[in-house]
């Protein structure tokens, strides 16, 4: 049997649970924003579609979270500041069945736009290191829905 291993999806569609931070001073207007990633994966003979969703963005919660609710009790932050418009993190994976993930990031933010990257090593048993890169864009499309 053929088994297929969940790399967290912090690592393919940015989702990240990080708690909130003190309400920062950076140049973000909150709100409904849509969030784009294109995906590189060494390694893969074909591309990663880019993909999107939508989410409210605000000052005391900073980072895209995508969809994938399960990943987010497999993460924890070990690294998180805020420097200027620039929020930087790192963070750890345990997803089980020796998979282990270390991923880095940035964001800057620019009143209703915002980019960024990061770096994503995934281990998995019998199968090894993997590496992916996503950089990303976003901008505000609204106000937030109650």
């Amino acid at each position: 049997m053929k088994r297929i291993y969940r790399i967290p999806l912090a690592a393919l569609s940015i989702i990240y649970t990080f708690g909130t931070v003190a309400e920062a001073d950076i140049n973000m207007k909150e709100g409904l924003w849509t969030i784009t990633s294109k995906t590189d994966m060494s390694g893969l003979p074909m591309a990663i579609p880019e993909s999107s969703f939508t989410q409210c963005i605000t000052k005391k919660d900073l980072l895209p979270r995508g969809e994938n609710k399960e990943a987010e009790s497999q993460c924890k932050i070990i690294e998180q500041k805020i420097s200027g418009n620039t929020i930087t993190w790192k963070m750890e994976c345990d997803t089980g069945e020796g998979v282990k993930t270390k991923i880095s990031g940035s964001i800057t933010y620019n009143g209703n736009t915002m980019h960024g990257t990061t770096e994503t090593i995934t281990f998995v048993p019998q199968m090894g290191e993997m590496k992916m890169k996503q950089t990303m864009t976003g901008k505000r499309v609204g106000e937030c829905k109650k």
